[in-house]
């Protein structure tokens, strides 16, 4: 092995952000740049020196954008990142959405196959409080003893577990009206304020061109850097079933349910958001 002998005077300051790391690698002149790299890892604040907001909501490439997109483009360090989509931004904040029936859809499948069922949110969460309008088996409402927290209840039934014990009609039905209060509605009241503050981007664009979207992310944040390059691996353990057939038959079944229960509410709020 030919070991390379590099001046590294002039990266005093790059090196102070990476005293974390066991290996600094500094490279001021005749550098090339490598896909193992990250691209402009420094990069993490904005023009002004501020940190980077990034907000997205469940199923809409949470992990995506946080330990895949996020990571490779803008490091591990001075950025922020909410699971949630805010009703309103103080800062410059990239908000990642994505078509709301593929979102009802993966999200049906990820509760029913029993993903996060053991999670807090999940295990303790009165999903009936969310769901009015869509029908549910009357059996799946808690009746708890005298004092009893609801979960405590005999005849308690999660969201996994309504999901799995019913029709997909049915299921699809709950799961739907439980996003739209708690993932959607958010994120179609801050898109709808026009904010010089939110930059929305569709999951569905971060997935077809990456370089791209780091660019328009970039020019968001007046951020400039020589190469971008694709590097991001799709797939995430959040990933659902890839079956078409199965997919286009449950966005079919929750557009109907979206007519008939919710006067095309989703519908019309996904043609706002313009990622259909």
């Amino acid at each position: 092995m030919t070991m390379t002998t590099v001046d590294t005077r002039g990266c005093a300051p790059m090196m102070r952000h990476f005293r974390r790391l066991l290996l600094v690698a500094c490279v001021c002149i005749g550098a090339e740049y490598t896909e193992a790299e990250h691209a402009d890892p420094v990069q993490n604040l904005d023009a002004a020196g501020n940190v980077l907001h990034f907000e997205t909501t469940h199923k809409m490439g949470s992990f995506l954008l946080r330990d895949k997109f996020i990571r490779n483009h803008y490091g591990d360090d001075k950025r922020d990142f909410k699971w949630r989509i805010s009703t309103a931004v103080k800062e410059r904040t990239v908000v990642v959405v994505r078509d709301l029936f593929d979102a009802t859809v993966s999200g049906y499948l990820y509760h029913k196959d029993g993903q996060e069922c053991q999670s807090a949110w999940l295990t303790t969460t009165r999903w009936q409080n969310d769901v009015w309008v869509a029908p549910y088996p009357s059996d799946f409402e808690p009746r708890p003893e005298p004092g009893q927290p609801h979960y405590r209840a005999a005849n308690f039934v999660n969201l996994c577990q309504a999901l799995n014990g019913t029709s997909e009609t049915v299921g699809v039905g709950i799961y739907l009206e439980f996003a739209r209060k708690n993932f959607y509605k958010s994120a179609v009241t801050l898109h709808a304020q026009h904010s010089d503050l939110a930059l929305f981007l569709c999951y569905e664009d971060l997935l077809k061109d990456e370089v791209a979207a780091v660019r328009k992310m970039d020019a968001f944040f007046g951020i400039e850097r020589e190469r971008t390059n694709s590097k991001t691996n799709k797939h995430s353990h959040h990933s659902t079933s890839t079956d078409a057939a199965l997919r286009a038959r449950l966005g079919s079944i929750a557009r109907s349910i979206d007519s008939e229960l919710f006067n095309s509410s989703v519908y019309n709020w996904n043609q706002q958001l313009k990622c259909d």
